[in-house]
């Protein structure tokens, strides 16, 4: 998908995702209902991020769809 931390417009994005198995976001893009209606082949949604505040679990559950984040990757010091 895009090269960049800007979100995408949701119209491409709806359109990108159309035909997705999964995708691979961050927290710029935002994951609704709408958006998971259409997208009947999406299974998973990887959020590249600690939280999944910008995605509808409620609604990636009720669609079958996985929804990860990266918990725990913050906790460590880089100097450690």
């Amino acid at each position: 998908m895009a090269k960049s931390l800007v979100p995408m417009p949701k119209d491409q994005f709806v359109t990108a995702l159309r035909d997705a198995d999964a995708c691979f976001i961050t927290l710029s893009e935002q994951i609704d209902a709408e958006i998971l209606a259409q997208s009947p082949n999406l299974k998973v949604i990887a959020n590249m991020a600690v939280g999944y505040d910008n995605i509808d679990v409620e609604s990636a559950t009720a669609n079958n769809v996985v929804v990860t984040n990266t918990p725990n990757v913050l906790t460590e010091t880089t100097a450690d």
